[in-house]
């Protein structure tokens, strides 16, 4: 789910977890809204793991600290 797409306390919960994991140094975390096809928990990439990659991947990620914005508002 794209932050464009959520409520205010979404985006809150969101922007709490993704806190956590950084302070923690942590690469992912849990999304607290989607799964997997297969019902496992889906991992978010945190700002410190997009970092770490060195480059933007273009596939607008939540936390991209590269500044990519997703033109496609839609998609996941």
């Amino acid at each position: 789910m794209k932050l464009s797409q959520m409520t205010d306390e979404q985006r809150a919960l969101v922007s709490q977890l993704h806190a956590e994991a950084v302070a923690q140094g942590q690469p992912k975390y849990v999304d607290p809204f989607r799964t997997t096809d297969a019902g496992e928990p889906l991992l978010v990439s945190t700002e410190l793991r997009h970092i770490e990659r060195g480059y933007c991947c273009r596939s607008a990620c939540r936390h991209c600290p590269y500044g990519y914005k997703d033109e496609n508002p839609g998609a996941y």
